[in-house]
Parts: structure tokens; C-alpha cells; sequence
């Protein structure tokens, strides 16, 4: 008899113990909390649009193999954005070889745009470095770093994908040709609002100093003179041709 009525004891509190969970509740902190990251989104939601790998170091919070990831060797000039938002995290110029097989930077691009976090797991503290709109996982940060920061944001790199530079010619050439296209597209395609073809005499300044000092070579002065003509005649009708031609010089 006593043994029955422990067991219905045991039955009610498990019962209440259950009704008193909410179901799909959301942990505090995790990257689905939408009071901590206003990106937040339901794992179920990352998982139809990150890679597996993506999902498993960004949701998951797994650690990627050291030397057997995308960009621990990864020379190139770029920028490194969040393999879920786009938003460009790290630059190439702040990249090092730290040797420890994961690609290593000396600080994000903007602090604002990631948060550190404490990791409690694998019985250490650790700092995790997460997105700040998402909460989603993209590495560790150590204070073994180099200057000038003496930090190392040890990334994984399937947390990010990486944007090559884009690579502007400066010979006077290409730039004389740029400026040509641009022309005969703004003044005959009649494709513009006629707002960028008032005229705007500041700007159509800024592009003549912008080509005469550019460094060419003397064998070009022909190419230099035709290039600051063409460019400053058209940058005077069209702000629209100021502003990309301002970008192909840059």
C-alpha cells in the first residue's frame, strides 16, 4: 500500500513537473533569444539557409579541424563577411598567421558589429566571439595577439565567406576608357533621371584633381590631358558619372 502511493506521489510531481515547462521555450542568450539579438532567428530557419558546415559551427557552435578549413592559408585581399547575414566582420589587412591552423585577425572591422561572450564549456571560460545582430558562433578571441590590438579573433572559417578585392586598373588607358563609356552612356541613352545631369561644378572640380594627380607615366601626356578633358566635361553635366568615375580612381 505504501509502495502505491509513492508511485502516485512520484506520477504527480513528474506530471506538474511537466506542465510547468514551456514548451519551445528559448534559452536566454542563445541565438534564437530575439531580446539579446534583434537578427535572432529559429535554428530551424538557419538550417534552410547556411551550409552544413556553416550550420554546425554557427548554430552548433562547433570548432572546424585546424589546417583543414577554407582560409587559414588564405592570402588574399579581401574582406571576410558573416556566412549568414553578409556583413562584413573582418578585413584581409588585419590577418595573421598565427600558426594555429584557423585564420587569425587582430581586430573585426567594427566592435559594434560582434560581441563577446563567456564560454563556460569543455570545463574552461573562454571568450566566444559571436555576431552581434544573430548571436550566432564564429570563434574564440585571446589576448596572445599582435600589435596593435594584442588580441587573436581565432575565426572558424565556415562562419564566413570570403569577398575578394576588386582589383581597379590606375593606367591612364583604362581609365580613359572607363570615362568614354560612361560618357556616351549618360549624354545618348536617355536612361537617367534628369536629376544627374544638372550641372555640378564642385564635383567636376574634384575629378580634374583627382586625374591630374594621379601618377602617369610622361610617355602619356597625351592620354593625361585627353583622360582630364573627357572626365571633367562629363563629371560637370552628370554628378551620376562623378560618383563612379570618384569610385574607379579609389
Amino acid at each position: 500500500m505504501k509502495t502505491l502511493k509513492l508511485s502516485v506521489i512520484l506520477l504527480l510531481l513528474l506530471s506538474l513537473n511537466t506542465c510547468s515547462q514551456t514548451p519551445g521555450k528559448v534559452k536566454p542568450g542563445s541565438s534564437e533569444d530575439v531580446k539579446t539579438f534583434p537578427a535572432a532567428k529559429p535554428n530551424s530557419y538557419w538550417k534552410t539557409v547556411l551550409s552544413p558546415d556553416a550550420y554546425y559551427i554557427m548554430v552548433e557552435k562547433g570548432t572546424e579541424p585546424p589546417f583543414k578549413n577554407p582560409y587559414w592559408d588564405n592570402h588574399k585581399k579581401g574582406t571576410y563577411v558573416s556566412a549568414a547575414t553578409g556583413k562584413p566582420l573582418f578585413s584581409s589587412d588585419t590577418k595573421f598567421d598565427s600558426g594555429t591552423g584557423w585564420p587569425s585577425f587582430y581586430q573585426p572591422i567594427n566592435q559594434k558589429d560582434i560581441m563577446i561572450v563567456k564560454d563556460y564549456s569543455f570545463g574552461e571560460v573562454r571568450e566566444e566571439v559571436v555576431e552581434r545582430s544573430t548571436g550566432l558562433h564564429l570563434g574564440h578571441v585571446f589576448d596572445d595577439g599582435p600589435a596593435p590590438t594584442g588580441k587573436r579573433y581565432c575565426m572558424d572559417s565556415w562562419a564566413f565567406k570570403f569577398v575578394p578585392a576588386k582589383v581597379i586598373s590606375n593606367s591612364p588607358e583604362t581609365n580613359f576608357c572607363f570615362g568614354t563609356v560612361f560618357l556616351f552612356y549618360d549624354f545618348f541613352s536617355g536612361t537617367l533621371p534628369p536629376s544627374f545631369r544638372a550641372s555640378d561644378k564642385p564635383m567636376a572640380i574634384a575629378c580634374f584633381l583627382e586625374v591630374a594627380f594621379l601618377p602617369l607615366p610622361l610617355l602619356s601626356v597625351p592620354f593625361f590631358i585627353s583622360c582630364m578633358v573627357s572626365s571633367t566635361f562629363s563629371c560637370a553635366f552628370s554628378p551620376y558619372f562623378a560618383m563612379i568615375f570618384n569610385r574607379l580612381m579609389c
